[in-house]
């Protein structure tokens, strides 16, 4: 079972009443990661209700962007839980597809991002997964981002802290874009003040299918570079052979 680190939301601070809310509109947040990750748990502890798909998973479980909604303590909650945009097994279109269809589920936009990355030894799946947020939404995200840590109970001993420092370059340069931010309520509020209530704007937002767009045209692109090349040089081949 995956649960959610001592530096997110866990059940002591649950037990612990936060201050009544400032205000009534909803907090829409998004939730991303990779499979196996522990959104799922992540989501759950979030929303503080049991799910589907809870424990960690080899496969996918959520295979398109969906809304929920909940309430902590008087704060309504918006989570659009998200597929994994990162896996190389889904494609550029059904990544454009399900971007548009976060876009329109958060609209008019996201008040933070949630990036769930498990404590655990490093894949070397950081970058990865920092170089395809910065294609799809820009630089501009990392400022309404917050990580989410997950550990497995083996890891409970395990501060944060020692975490980040035995891990990766790429995971540490991942964190920092984000401000070092990895609480949950508390630093989504900061960013919402920070921001003086601005969200994630729908501008910005939809321009990800865009920029899925042009990496599709890009590969596309690639492909058909290479495939004249291979054309040519097959002609220059041939052209060798007749003259032996």
């Amino acid at each position: 079972m995956t649960n959610l680190a001592a530096y997110f939301l866990t059940p002591a601070r649950l037990t612990r009443k936060p201050a009544a809310p400032k205000c009534a509109w909803p907090l829409r947040l998004v939730l991303l990661g990779r499979t196996g990750a522990g959104r799922s748990a992540a989501r759950n502890t979030i929303l503080g209700r049991e799910e589907f798909g809870a424990q960690a998973s080899p496969s996918a479980v959520t295979q398109k962007s969906k809304r929920r909604k909940g309430d902590v303590y008087g704060r309504q909650l918006v989570l659009v839980d998200t597929p994994d945009w990162f896996c190389p097994g889904f494609s550029l279109e059904e990544m454009r597809q399900d971007v548009g269809l976060c876009v329109r589920l958060s609209a008019p936009g996201p008040h933070a991002s949630l990036l769930v990355i498990p404590v655990e030894p490093s894949k070397g799946e950081e970058r990865g997964v920092q170089e395809r947020i910065e294609e799809m939404f820009g630089d501009g995200c990392w400022g309404h981002t917050v990580i989410l840590f997950t550990h497995d109970d083996g890891l409970k001993e395990q501060s944060i802290e020692e975490f980040l420092q035995a891990g990766s370059q790429d995971l540490q340069r991942l964190v920092e874009k984000c401000g070092s931010r990895y609480n949950l309520l508390e630093q989504v509020e900061e960013i919402v003040a920070r921001n003086r209530e601005r969200f994630y704007s729908s501008q910005t937002y939809q321009e990800a299918e865009d920029q899925v767009r042009e990496m599709e045209g890009k590969i596309q692109r690639e492909k058909e570079e290479r495939k004249q090349r291979e054309k040519r040089e097959m002609r220059g081949l041939r052209r060798s052979c007749r003259t032996l």
